[in-house]
């Protein structure tokens, strides 16, 4: 039965390569991923196989060498890489959240402050950007720590104020790399649980890259890369 979400994403024959002392090294081949309104996807691999250059592709925070990433579908679909510099940067702005393995936090801001950066870089007034920020810290259960400084906060809540960051534009989309890379597994634990509660009650579709079998198993979309291409199914 095929699926009847819209389409979110489409990447195709999405090839990247970096030139090393005058040599190509290849390091995504003719990839291929479809993404629907929603989605929970994983995707696992060995290092080195280009989950996080695929990421980078799909987040448009760096250009394939050849193919596509459309958003949208139909008449309504977007080639990311066709738009202006500019246009692209507001449109990724507007359109897509990012958790890292680490969080990358300003040291001198807030939680607050923190959580609502993307807003205010989208330029929505201070105000507005700062009750969204405060709605999303409270979701995230940090409510009582808004004002506290990243380097007052354990690990696991820097965490937390990073996946409220991520959300802070309302995006339909949020990439992660790593997301509980650093953190012990109880901390995980909550983190991969807060990840799948926020699809479910949000509707915000992910897209999960991680060595962490207990997470990719939470979702459940699980694609496996291999050399450079995403194989749909994991084992």
């Amino acid at each position: 039965m095929s699926d009847p979400r819209p389409v979110l994403l489409e990447a195709t024959a999405i090839s990247k390569s970096y030139f090393k002392l005058g040599h190509e090294i290849p390091v995504l081949r003719n990839a291929n991923l479809t993404m629907r309104e929603g989605d929970m996807c994983s995707v696992r691999g060995k290092s080195g196989v280009g989950k996080s250059t695929l990421l980078h592709v799909l987040g448009t925070l760096d250009r394939p060498t050849t193919g596509t990433v459309r958003f949208g579908e139909g008449a309504t679909a977007r080639d990311v890489f066709a738009l202006p510099e500019g246009e692209l940067a507001a449109f990724r702005n507007r359109t897509m959240g990012f958790v890292f393995q680490f969080h990358h936090l300003l040291p001198e801001l807030s939680a607050l402050e923190n959580a609502a950066l993307p807003a205010l870089i989208g330029r929505k007034p201070r105000h507005e950007a700062l009750r969204a920020a405060q709605a999303l810290l409270d979701e995230v259960g940090l409510g009582h720590r808004v004002h506290h400084r990243p380097g007052e906060l354990s690990g696991g809540e820097q965490q937390r104020v990073a996946v409220a960051r991520a959300l802070v534009t309302n995006p339909r989309l949020v990439l992660a790399d790593e997301p509980t890379g650093n953190l012990d597994q109880r901390t995980s634990d909550e983190i991969h649980e807060l990840i799948v509660k926020l699809n479910r009650d949000r509707g915000v579709a992910f897209l999960v890259v991680t060595h962490n079998n207990g997470l990719a198993e939470l979702l459940p979309r699980r694609l496996e890369m291999r050399d450079g291409v995403v194989y749909e199914g994991a084992p």
